[in-house]
Order: C-alpha cells, then structure tokens, then sequence
C-alpha cells in the first residue's frame, strides 16, 4: 500500500486570543491609572503628638463651638450658613498670609459645619488648611 506523499501543512499560530488579552491588560492599566482621586483642599491631618513644625505666623483662626457656632479671629459670624462663611472667610482673605487657616472645632461638632468651611475655603483659593488638635497631654 502506498500512501500519497502530500504537502505538509505548515504549523499556524493563531495571535488573536494572545492580542485579545494584550488589549484587555492595556484597557486594565489604562483604566486603573485614571481612579487617581485629587482634593481641591490640601489638609495636615491632626495629629495627637507635640511635634512642632514650621507653620506660618500668625494664621487665620476659624472656631466652631458644638453648637456650630463660628468665629472668625475672635469675632462672631451671625449665624453659620455657608454664604456667611465664605463672606467672612473672602473678607479676611487679604489677612490670611500664605493662604493659610486654621479651623478649631470642638470636639462634639457636627462634621457639616467643619466640612462647610473647608469648603467655602477651597472656593476661595485657601490652599493651606489646618485643623487644630490638643495633644493628650494637654487635655490631663
């Protein structure tokens, strides 16, 4: 019996499922770099410790009371709604040096009232926000 010598087929390697995966990695990457989120507020978190740091001198002092009362270096806004605060805060922007404030909330306000002001601050273009803390030591 003879068999017929034919062409031999040439071994294929199919691309299409290795670029499929390729363009899915690249699509992952590509997506994931984008989740970046970015604060319009740049904030030093409070911290319990007494380390000392370089702050400018002087800042502007906003206090909260746990009523939600606000004051503005020492003197009272009339009530707390946010257009009284960015009032205050756009009329006390020339003293703000640096561009710098520093909110003093007791500690049993409501986080809407502090959130309130870092906003209105960040409308304003007040780029360095400080919340104040009282080490533990303090406090004994």
């Amino acid at each position: 019996m003879q068999l017929s010598k034919g062409k031999k087929e040439q071994p294929e390697i199919n691309l299409t499922s290795l670029i499929d995966v390729v363009f899915l990695l690249l699509i992952f990457f590509m997506i994931s770099t984008t989740f970046e989120q970015s604060s319009a507020l740049q904030i030093n978190l409070p911290s319990a410790s007494d380390a000392t740091g370089d702050s400018p001198p002087q800042p502007v002092m906003l206090a909260i009371d746990e009523r939600g009362n606000m004051a503005l270096d020492e003197q009272r806004l009339p009530d707390n709604d946010a257009d009284t605060v960015h009032n205050a805060l756009r009329e006390a922007l020339p003293s703000i040096q640096a561009k710098s404030l520093v909110i003093s909330a007791d500690e049993n306000t409501a986080h809407k009232h502090v959130v309130t002001v870092m906003d209105m601050a960040g409308q304003l273009g007040i780029t360095n926000l400080s919340i104040a803390t009282v080490s533990e030591e303090q406090q004994q």
